[in-house]
């Protein structure tokens, strides 16, 4: 049992590597573009995968109305009527159960949407709030493990404890405060928001009995497992940059 929670560990950190290393490459070249087609082709596997689009019609639907919003309407359109649709969808998710899959795949298309042009805003902060999410995920990951303690929402996220929760909340504070000169409140906000984030993307798969979107990073499970700590950070930096 031991080996095999060593074994996880280690190839948790291998991926981990691999991940931040596309990241790094594509902050270096400029490659903002391709970092965000392969990030939108492993959201459609990940929804894919964990069978929330109900047959290739949905499927297609999704990705035109992606092209559409992107493309036709977020131009001329404020960014604060998709805000305000988002979290409409995002709590209707949490509270009516009958149509979740649409409300969930509308809260992800906005989030894609929003991610991929905060990228024309401000680059860099992007690149920041992704550092910043692995390293809140890892140290809590591990801190949890090393800590244990008492869980924070067991009937939600079986494995989160307050130990690794706090202390990832606090990292994360620090580098977000000292290393990338975010001033105390948004740092404390923004840090507050990779944990809830990642409620709400737990409570989503609790809903539709998934462990993971899928496995396509491994141990990190599907790139929406990756990124539900900036789900709903994306849309708080739009109030800030």
């Amino acid at each position: 049992m031991r080996e095999n929670l060593v074994f996880s560990s280690n190839n948790r950190i291998v991926y981990g590597f691999y991940i931040l290393s596309i990241v790094f490459l594509s902050f270096i070249f400029n490659l903002d573009y391709f970092l965000c087609a392969l990030i939108f082709s492993l959201i459609i596997y990940d929804l894919y995968v964990s069978k929330i689009f109900i047959n290739t019609y949905f499927l297609l639907s999704f990705i035109l109305s992606f092209i559409i919003t992107n493309y036709l309407i977020l131009p001329i359109v404020n960014y604060n009527i998709f805000l305000i649709i988002f979290f409409s969808f995002f709590l209707l998710s949490l509270i009516q159960s009958k149509y979740l899959k649409i409300y969930f795949l509308t809260t992800v298309l906005i989030f894609f949407i929003l991610f991929l042009n905060l990228f024309h805003l401000d680059r860099n902060i992007v690149y920041i709030l992704i550092f910043c999410s692995f390293i809140n995920d890892t140290s809590a990951y591990f801190l949890g493990r090393y800590f244990k303690g008492p869980k924070i929402i067991p009937i939600i996220s079986p494995n989160k404890t307050w130990s690794g929760t706090i202390s990832s909340f606090l990292i994360t504070a620090i580098l977000l405060y000292y290393f990338f000169n975010f001033d105390f409140v948004h740092s404390s906000i923004i840090s507050s928001l990779f944990f809830f984030g990642d409620i709400y993307l737990s409570s989503i798969k609790r809903k539709l009995n998934i462990k993971d979107f899928s496995h396509v990073l491994k141990d990190h499970g599907g790139i929406l497992d990756r990124l539900d700590s900036i789900f709903l950070t994306i849309f708080y930096i739009y109030f800030i940059v």
